[in-house]
């Protein structure tokens, strides 16, 4: 529990609520009041969306508020994902503007997620918690091959490329960040949880092991995160025709590890954001070594490789 009752931070909605909340849309459905598949009453079957979890979201914040209960919401949009359908509160002025069909679709799924953001916000000005409650934004990777690339950036999700790995996150932490300002270190979702619970209240003393780190700090005082930190993508799997690797990052350098033909990578983000220049040849020392490094990483948290179909054996760690 957080100790602070003061301090909110976001609210989960995904999934239901509880068993009780299982049963009444079980009752629904057998009075024939809700949708078979989904629970969701009839009535409502018209509502997009993102607009349906929005409103469910602010209800589960309203709750709360009531009941006077810090709360934290995590609300996962299914848009901007595929399928891309259009939201029909948006979709024909995108149209009218000269989209074509699938680009006024996608378009009207960003507005639509981008009012949801504004209605929650809304939400909380109206219930009186804004100035203490914190807001993360984020996406969880970058765009997907379907839509055009971020560019400069290289690739695109499920790549290990900057377009793939690359997200903007904003904050908004009343009275420490400022309006406007930046932070460039580098972070990954992983730090969340940990900088969450800090601005909680709550003691991580019985958590002997934590993904990511806390930004609480980095926060409130820009610049005291440690930019040569390591930070570690895995993606031991076939998906969609990419390959699997492993990659990290620490500083400005960037290596990457494929695994199907144990090929390295090695790029500088502070020179080369694109990644057009493979440094590996020209600087094998620093190949090596964050080989060696990414390497230790992944066999310390018993990472798992692909199997070898020919051998039966899992692909070696980079740096072995």
């Amino acid at each position: 529990e957080a100790t602070d009752p003061k301090v909110n931070a976001f609210i989960t909605v995904t999934g239901d609520e509880s068993l009780a909340a299982a049963a009444a849309a079980d009752q629904r459905i057998a009075a024939g009041q809700a949708d078979f598949l989904t629970g969701i009453p009839l009535a409502l079957k018209d509502i997009f969306l993102t607009e349906a979890l929005t409103l469910e979201a602010i209800k589960a914040v309203e709750r709360s508020v009531a009941e006077k209960r810090p709360f934290y919401l995590h609300l996962a949009h299914y848009a901007v994902h595929a399928p891309f359908e259009k939201d029909a509160r948006f979709f024909r002025k995108y149209i009218d503007q000269g989209l074509s069909p699938s680009d006024a679709a996608f378009a009207s799924m960003v507005e639509g997620m981008d009012k949801s953001l504004g209605d929650l916000r809304a939400a909380l000005e109206r219930l009186g918690v804004a100035d203490n409650t914190v807001i993360v934004f984020l996406s969880d990777n970058g765009s997907p091959a379907e839509t055009p690339r971020n560019l400069p950036l290289r690739g695109h999700k499920l790549t290990p490329y900057e377009g793939g790995v690359r997200i903007p996150m904003i904050v908004r932490w009343p009275g420490v960040t400022a309006r406007g300002a930046s932070d460039r270190a580098p972070v990954v979702i992983e730090d969340l949880f940990p900088t969450l619970l800090d601005l909680a209240g709550v003691d991580r003393a019985r958590l002997t092991e934590i993904d990511g780190q806390s930004l609480a700090t980095e926060l409130r005082a820009p610049g005291t995160l440690d930019p040569a930190r390591p930070i570690v993508w895995h993606y031991p799997n076939f998906y969609n025709g990419q390959q699997p690797f492993s990659a990290i990052r620490s500083g400005d350098w960037k290596l990457v590890y494929f695994h199907t033909d144990r090929r390295i990578e090695l790029y500088n983000l502070a020179s080369d954001i694109g990644e057009t220049t493979d440094l590996a040849s020209r600087d094998p020392a620093r190949a090596a070594a964050l080989a060696r490094q990414l390497g230790g990483l992944l066999r310390a948290r018993g990472a798992l490789m692909p199997t070898v179909t020919k051998t039966g054996q899992p692909v070696p760690y980079p740096g072995d």
